[in-house]
């Protein structure tokens, strides 16, 4: 379980669809400050394959780091083992199951605007769109979008950036799943897991099961 010293929130939660109220963690290895995680815990971890993805069992290690804010105490370096390293973790998600996953979209050195996927014959659209507020302000939200119907993944400034990381089935319910990480100023990030099976309607495009507000230095 992920624990926080101090939960950094960034602006108003953005409208997405009814999740389940069931205790599911998200978490990438790294180097973050404020974290206070088990070593040894057993998380699930996604790794891409050629054309599909794998869902592993992988081991924590937790170590204290150095933190480049020096004003902030020590930091907490998580990596795993096998030392292979997973696109992101996850804990808690009983409809994931071991085995290969359908992967359709595994972000590379290029971040494009619009990134089309097709699952199960429905062709769902991914769309960063650069909005102005009533106040003047310009930000950037992800959607998605599936014939006709728009659903807000998550938002942020228009000098920070957001992005998917990942898209396929990881639950296997024939729904779309997305993996989405917010990158603001002064080493803050957002990492977002959407899983279709946490949906309580039945009839949102997806719905997000988890979301960490951490500093991620690396």
């Amino acid at each position: 379980m992920i624990r926080l010293v101090a939960l950094m929130l960034f602006f108003a939660s953005v409208p997405t669809a009814s999740a389940a109220k069931i205790p599911i963690y998200v978490l990438e290895s790294g180097v973050y400050e404020k974290i206070v995680i088990d070593n040894g815990e057993v998380w699930l971890g996604v790794y891409p394959a050629r054309d599909h993805a794998e869902v592993r069992e992988c081991k924590l290690r937790v170590r204290q780091a150095k933190n480049p804010d020096e004003y902030e105490g020590d930091a907490t370096k998580v990596t795993v083992t096998p030392n292979d390293e997973p696109l992101f973790m996850l804990k808690g998600a009983h409809s994931v199951k071991l085995g290969n996953v359908k992967s359709l979209y595994t972000k590379s050195d290029e971040l494009p605007r619009k990134v089309p996927v097709t699952l199960q014959g429905k062709k769902y659209l991914i769309e960063t769109v650069e909005e102005k507020e009533s106040d003047g302000r310009r930000v950037w939200r992800l959607k998605l979008r599936l014939d006709g119907r728009e659903m807000v993944l998550g938002e942020c400034p228009r000098r920070d950036s957001i992005y998917p990381v990942w898209a396929g089935d990881l639950d296997g319910d024939g729904r779309l799943d997305v993996y989405v990480r917010i990158e603001h100023h002064n080493y803050a990030m957002e990492q977002l897991l959407y899983l279709s099976s946490t949906d309580t309607t039945g009839k949102a495009l997806t719905a997000r099961a988890a979301k960490l507000s951490v500093r991620k230095f690396e």
